[in-house]
């Protein structure tokens, strides 16, 4: 690169090595045919055919310090719809060379909301001397793990426009999976609204109407009050660094163990699909799809995953990962030897996806026979101790004062009613 600056022929790198400037923030109009200032951010690399083997690793780029507006924005969880709106801005933007720095502070007017500051703070991290994809990982509500593996695969390889394409399909296919458990989950919210109003019903009868709507209102309150501590918990589960060792130890439990190693594989093979697509090394590859499992077990296994790449073959790498079955481990070792190893990954990361999809629809369809099931009875069990009490106390059906004052009226004509 040349800088705008001093005109010092230099390697592509973010500052010069002559007089010091940060490129990306030295404003001048660039000269025909110039390299667009959003390549200044990104390395400039060959598309290289992938290989078995290869020594060198990815090259993380120091960060630079994080700008004071950054580093107090307020934390933003985007939805998978949200996400994919992100990375359909994003491509668009890059495609039409614009600055990284800018390109982010106008998605964050496109996200809106609380997404705004944090969508600008990685537009201001990026300005200072970070790589996007450490920007991103330091906005953990606004990318995942899986994001991040795939955006520094994509800054290797110099491919940000398509890979942010993908990403953003991934995210639309979350999102209507995310609309359809939520569809299916519709019913059983209806049953507990209509057990709310229904399992008091009774006391309209025997005490009065206002006492039949505070009950109500409390069993409403219950109701939203755990929805909303569902919802935070959860939120502040899967942002916290104990979300990776509890998705570990879920692979442990009988009915949570395939939905977490489907989940585990789809992410495993979606990103080693995706680098090897790009052009990115094996060993390279390896590591970022083990990151982005989010699992740590796994992340620890990629250096003994790259050894069994060096001395064996990649099917011999991923028979280390648990709960790979011995067919899809055949099916790598087929695609290594007719060079369509990428392929195969993308089909196995479906195969698996598909598979995590469908148990989450079953279990849906347990917990809303579960939950009916549960109400039902609770509903039977009140309508069953109300009957006894009022065929014990015909004078329950009377409400208010006057069945009270009924009561005590007989209880003066016949004492022996008392006993």
């Amino acid at each position: 690169m040349t800088c705008p600056r001093c005109k010092c022929e230099q390697p592509q790198a973010i500052d010069c090595v002559k007089c010091g400037i940060i490129v990306a923030k030295f404003k001048i109009a660039p000269p025909p045919g110039a390299v667009p200032v959003a390549a200044a951010h990104l390395p400039q690399r060959a598309h290289a055919p992938i290989v078995q083997v290869h020594d060198t690793k990815p090259v993380s780029p120091s960060v630079a310090p994080v700008p004071r507006a950054a580093a107090s924005a307020k934390r933003a969880h985007l939805s998978a719809r949200e996400r994919s709106v992100l990375y359909v801005q994003l491509a668009r933007l890059v495609r039409s060379a614009v600055p990284l720095p800018e390109a982010f502070e106008l998605i964050g007017d496109v996200l809106g909301g609380a997404a705004r500051k944090p969508a600008r703070a990685v537009g201001e991290r990026i300005a200072a001397g970070a790589s996007l994809s450490d920007a991103a990982a330091a906005a953990p509500g606004l990318f995942d793990p899986v994001d991040v593996a795939l955006l520094r695969a994509a800054e290797s390889v110099g491919q940000v426009a398509e890979i942010a394409e993908r990403l953003a399909e991934r995210h639309a296919t979350t999102a209507q999976l995310a609309a359809d458990l939520r569809s299916s989950l519709s019913y059983p919210a209806f049953i507990v609204l209509s057990s709310v109003f229904l399992t008091p019903l009774p006391v309209a009868f025997t005490q009065s109407l206002g006492a039949y709507v505070s009950e109500v209102a409390v069993g409403l309150g219950i109701v939203g009050g755990c929805v909303i501590a569902v919802v935070l918990g959860w939120r502040a589960l899967t942002a916290s660094p104990a979300w990776g060792k509890m998705v570990s130890l879920a692979g442990n439990v009988p009915l949570l163990g395939a939905l977490v190693r489907n989940r585990r594989q789809a992410y495993w093979f979606d990103v080693m699909g995706r680098c090897l697509s790009a052009g990115l090394p094996l060993p390279a590859a390896v590591e970022l799809a083990s990151v982005a499992t989010g699992e740590a077990r796994i992340s620890a296994l990629a250096p003994a995953i790259v050894e069994k790449l060096r001395t064996e073959s990649l099917a011999a790498g991923v028979a280390l990962l648990p709960g790979l079955a011995p067919k899809d481990r055949a099916r790598i070792a087929a695609a290594e030897r007719s060079g369509h190893t990428p392929q195969a990954c993308a089909e196995l990361a479906v195969e698996a996806r598909q598979r995590f999809h469908a148990g989450l629809r079953l279990g849906s369809v347990v917990l809303r026979i579960g939950i009916s099931a549960a109400i039902a009875i609770s509903i039977g069990w009140q309508v069953i101790s109300q009957m006894q009490h009022m065929m014990g106390d015909p004078l329950s059906m009377i409400p208010g004062q006057e069945g009270a004052d009924l009561r005590r009226e007989l209880q003066k004509a016949m004492p022996q009613l008392q006993h």
